[in-house]
């Protein structure tokens, strides 16, 4: 979508989940040694959780106005850029 919405491509490559897997148990045992890294097991199976997540009760609820997604992410760039788009409420 954010591709999509700022005109540009996007590369996604798929990797098997054994792969992801066994490059967690590697920074597992690279964190044994003393080596520092990021890389671990947790970390792998969280990065493939599949997790979603709905706004109706933001919405219906809290009566929190709903921003359509290609505006948020056009929001967010012109943000980062440092560009203001429009008034928020």
């Amino acid at each position: 979508m954010q591709a999509e919405v700022m005109g540009y491509r996007q590369k996604v490559m798929v990797v098997p989940d054994g792969f992801l897997l066994a490059a967690g148990a590697i920074g597992d045992i690279m964190r044994r040694i003393g080596i520092r890294t990021e890389l671990s097991t947790v970390n792998v199976r969280q990065l493939m959780a599949h997790e979603y997540y709905d706004n109706s009760h933001a919405i219906s609820d809290l009566g929190l106005p709903e921003t359509p997604i290609a505006q948020a992410i056009r929001d967010f760039h012109a943000w980062r850029n440092g560009k203001k788009t429009r008034n928020k409420i």
